[in-house]
């Protein structure tokens, strides 16, 4: 590699750290550009930048290094709990289980709605559908049924979506693009 490949490695570092809103990021890229021409002292050049991996994954870790801290001076700043929280709230247990229960919650009462609404309507029709139970309800009664349960399984839906949105916006704002 080249002193290009160098330049190139720092102006990709410097872009990182701007989307990312890391304060001193001149000053970052300068460190980072001592360190490599210290490392390739005693190694070529391409050993000293694969060392350091891809500068977006370097800028990521550089912010979450100066957001913690600035936890540890004492100076937690609304934008530092944000990256630092939606970072652990995107790779999370909790996502693993809300999502997919939504998604069940939400299939479940969707259908069980559509198919008591299918079934009440057939009986409404006067046809007597075999091995299908009713519980001595009257197809009336079971069409009045199956909307609040259709529309349960849209409320999971919709706040699938909504927990969905809030976990990609969370890690955009915090995660390079």
């Amino acid at each position: 590699m080249t002193t290009q490949d160098r330049d190139r490695f720092l102006s990709r570092l410097a872009a990182a750290l701007r989307r990312l809103k890391v304060p001193d990021a001149d000053e970052i890229v300068a460190d980072v550009r001592g360190h490599i021409d210290e490392s390739a002292e005693s190694r070529s050049l391409d050993e000293a930048l694969i060392t350091l991996g891809p500068p977006e994954t370097l800028a990521r870790a550089y912010a979450l290094e100066l957001a913690f801290s600035r936890h540890r001076e004492g100076r937690w700043r609304a934008s530092s709990v944000f990256v630092v929280v939606s970072l652990l709230v995107g790779a999370s247990l909790m996502t693993l289980v809300v999502a997919p229960t939504l998604a069940v919650l939400a299939f479940t009462f969707l259908v069980t709605g559509l198919v008591s609404f299918a079934f009440a309507l057939i009986e409404l029709t006067l046809v007597d559908l075999p091995f299908v139970e009713n519980g001595n309800i009257s197809p009336l009664e079971a069409l009045g049924v199956s909307a609040p349960i259709f529309a349960t399984g849209c409320l999971f839906g919709w706040l699938l979506w909504r927990y969905l949105r809030f976990v990609i916006a969370s890690l955009r704002r915090a995660l390079p693009s």
